[in-house]
């Protein structure tokens, strides 16, 4: 048999045996409940989103119905621990203390976050080097942002504002030097707000966090739904949906690498091109929509 076709045949069979056994870890007929926060454009009030998006993708690869709601994280880590819902987005960048040791998670996407100034900079023509460049300027951060005990640690006293809309006027009024937001979430910000003067804005990407969706540690049946979700998850990175969900926000061969997991990063670019970026059609999620 010639080498290709062997591989084939091959992949073809492991492929069918991962399926069935994802088939038969639970009754996909059922439909699961997976809550995620509003934090655009990762997911919306209307559970739209490229996180959103990409948990549909993934389920619907083992044949598993979702129906996605919208709730406060921190109730939504409430209703995870006490069985109301199956999953829990995130989960594991906001359960707290005990909490964490309650929970498992499928680490699923990555979010890179980002200090965004006006040009040339407070520092200019001194770049940052590190966070605690950032201690005697004026830096702006949304209420509960897994970043407030990162600043602390570097004694950064951070203006907390309830939406990353009101930290991009400020800065862009000149009353805060910096605000943090994750990188893809700035960006459309500016797009939104600012589409013809995107330009006067810059940014620093820091780090990046690695969200996931958790499940309720020790339940059987949310452990067998974790293991048919890693299946899917699996099969959209392999087969190229994965990558086309990122692009459909970020642009073709425009999504960063630090946005991408390992194995697909070699697709990625080391920094985006903002003018393949900015000035662009989307829908109400932050889609790009397509021209003919």
């Amino acid at each position: 048999m010639h080498k290709c076709a062997a591989v084939t045949v091959a992949f073809q069979h492991i492929t069918f045996g991962l399926l069935l056994f994802a088939s038969m870890l639970s009754n996909s007929a059922v439909p699961i409940t997976i809550a995620v926060s509003n934090y655009h454009p990762y997911n919306n009030e209307q559970g739209q989103g490229l996180v959103s998006d990409l948990y549909r993708a993934a389920f619907a690869e083992v044949d598993q119905p979702i129906t996605i709601i919208t709730t406060p994280i921190r109730r939504g880590v409430s209703m995870l621990l006490n069985g109301q819902i199956d999953a829990l987005s995130s989960g594991n960048m906001f359960a707290q203390g005990a909490q964490r040791e309650l929970i498992t998670w499928t680490p699923t996407f990555k979010v890179t976050m980002a200090s965004f100034f006006l040009k040339p900079g407070p520092h200019a023509p001194h770049p940052l080097t590190s966070l605690s460049d950032l201690r005697d300027y004026r830096v702006g951060s949304v209420v509960n942002s897994t970043a407030l005990d990162l600043y602390a640690l570097h004694n950064i006293e951070a203006t907390q504002l309830q939406t990353p809309d009101q930290l991009l006027h400020m800065t862009q009024r000149s009353r805060l030097d910096y605000f943090n937001v994750t990188l893809l979430s700035g960006l459309l910000l500016i797009d939104k707000h600012y589409p013809d003067s995107w330009q006067q804005f810059d940014q620093h990407p820091w780090y990046t966090d690695d969200p996931g969706l958790s499940f309720l540690r020790g339940d059987t049946k949310a452990l067998k739904l974790k293991a048919r979700y890693e299946i899917g998850l699996a099969k959209i990175k392999e087969n190229g949906r994965y990558l086309q969900i990122l692009e459909a926000y970020w642009g073709k061969g425009n999504v960063p690498k630090l946005a991408l997991p390992v194995e697909l990063q070699p697709y990625g670019v080391d920094r985006i091109d903002p003018s393949r970026f900015h000035a662009r059609n989307r829908d109400s999620s932050g889609k790009l929509i397509e021209t003919p």
